[in-house]
């Protein structure tokens, strides 16, 4: 499995990095044309758990619960690690940079990881998002300590809806009203500056 740490923080040094989509671990083929594989969302919606804007958890596959479900990642932030050998994982939707005291909080969260097979996805942002390098520093740090990078999906001018799979780690972007998006459907209207006006901060409890 490719680690992708290394390639991200030497693209982050460039003045253009936040100026197009990023992806890394994801790839087209024959059987996938699309870079992520897609799920319908009443395939999921029975079994997911929503983690909404300022949320930090984690979370175990069981009969009841076997994804988590980001609605609308735009300007904010989706981290998944994932600990392959447990089929549990942390994720965290982060909206704005963080405070000494959330760093803090998510840490203690991120500690709870301890196996040394553990995935790292990093998902959301739109391009020239101004305050990207505050959202992501922080988030190297702490994550790099706990695993490897698999997947890094990062700015772009889209939506996203995304499931992660707690069976098997997996992302899958989720299709709303179970059909394929048509071309543009996606495109994020909302300005960064409105975003902010109603971004949440990461919860501290």
């Amino acid at each position: 499995m490719m680690d992708f740490w290394n390639y991200l923080e030497k693209l982050s040094t460039s003045e253009k990095f936040p100026e197009e989509k990023v992806q890394l671990g994801l790839r087209k083929s024959t059987y996938m044309p699309n870079f992520r594989a897609h799920t319908s969302l009443s395939s999921i919606m029975d079994l997911s758990k929503e983690i909404k804007q300022g949320e930090a958890f984690l979370e175990k596959e069981s009969k009841s619960l076997r994804y988590v479900f980001a609605y609308n990642l735009t300007y904010d932030l989706l981290l998944s690690l994932y600990e392959v050998s447990t089929f549990k994982g942390i994720f965290a939707r982060i909206a704005m940079p963080l405070s000494k005291a959330e760093s803090n909080h998510l840490q203690k969260i991120l500690d709870k990881i301890n196996e040394k097979n553990v995935e790292v996805r990093l998902i959301g942002l739109q391009n020239k998002q101004s305050n990207y390098k505050e959202l992501l520093q922080p988030i190297f740090k702490m994550a790099r300590r706990k695993g490897e990078l698999i997947e890094a999906d990062l700015f772009g001018n889209e939506a996203r809806h995304i499931a992660i799979d707690l069976k098997t780690g997996l992302s899958y972007d989720v299709l709303l009203e179970n059909r394929i998006y048509r071309p543009g459907e996606l495109i994020n209207t909302q300005s960064f500056d409105d975003f902010s006006k109603s971004a949440l901060r990461l919860k501290l409890k």
